[in-house]
């Protein structure tokens, strides 16, 4: 995987947005909700979903995370005019689903560093995707969920920034 300028400079800009994300309060929250059911509303489906597999506390970091990806894309116009669907998630979360189960029979090393190299080095939000690893190995109330809940979670956010990612490059 190569790291970029940009990405160095992306960096940065992500550790601003989780410092604000973790200091929110409740006027911000129910800001931040209001615009992604206006413009994402799916993004709230999501998050609804999670609360039945978690306890309150670890949901509330959840909901965080979901905020970082939303503050991360909400400017972009397309991310504002283009709404996610199902549809869409569940194709890129089917696509990274398959990349783990080939994964999981690839015993070289080499081969699982190239793999997950190729995967990652077409993502554009790198920063934003190692903010959200390294929250998850740092945050006391997201390292206790369950492993095997832990990694769904995570797929499902990857999904999700790739799935912004499409919808902000795409021509209008």
């Amino acid at each position: 995987m190569n790291i970029s300028e940009h990405d160095k400079i992306e960096a940065i800009r992500i550790s601003e947005i989780i410092n604000k994300i973790d200091r929110i309060d409740n006027d911000y929250f129910h800001v931040i909700t209001d615009e992604m059911n206006q413009y994402q509303p799916f993004l709230l489906s999501i998050l609804l979903g999670y609360r039945y597999d978690l306890k309150p506390e670890e949901h509330g970091e959840i909901i965080k995370t979901v905020f970082i990806i939303w503050e991360y894309f909400r400017e972009n116009n397309n991310i504002r005019h283009k709404k996610l669907t199902e549809q869409h998630f569940e194709r890129i979360l089917k696509r990274n689903l398959g990349m783990l189960k080939y994964l999981e029979g690839e015993s070289d090393p080499a081969e699982l560093l190239n793999i997950t190299g190729s995967d990652l080095d077409h993502l554009k939000s790198k920063a934003l995707l190692s903010g959200i690893f390294y929250r998850f190995d740092s945050q006391p109330i997201l390292m206790k969920i369950d492993s095997g809940t832990r990694g769904t979670i995570l797929i499902g956010m990857k999904s999700i920034i790739e799935c912004f990612e499409e919808i902000g490059n795409e021509k209008r």
